[in-house]
């Protein structure tokens, strides 16, 4: 995993802990990473995963 997935993955993480709903989990990563943040559908799809008790972002694929 690249250092820059990584970090998001660890931003998701945390904003998850903090209670943050998905939408402004992507809100927070769109104001910090702009253009480079993922889609919306994917940031939702780790917050689900990490809310179920997911630990990282290995993807299944």
């Amino acid at each position: 995993m690249s250092d820059c997935k990584l970090e998001r993955s660890f931003n998701i993480k945390f904003l998850v802990i903090l209670k943050k709903s998905a939408a402004e989990t992507f809100h927070l990563l769109t104001e910090a990473y702009s253009k480079d943040c993922k889609s919306r559908a994917r940031v939702f799809e780790w917050q689900k995963r990490f809310l179920e008790g997911r630990e990282g972002m290995e993807y299944d694929e």
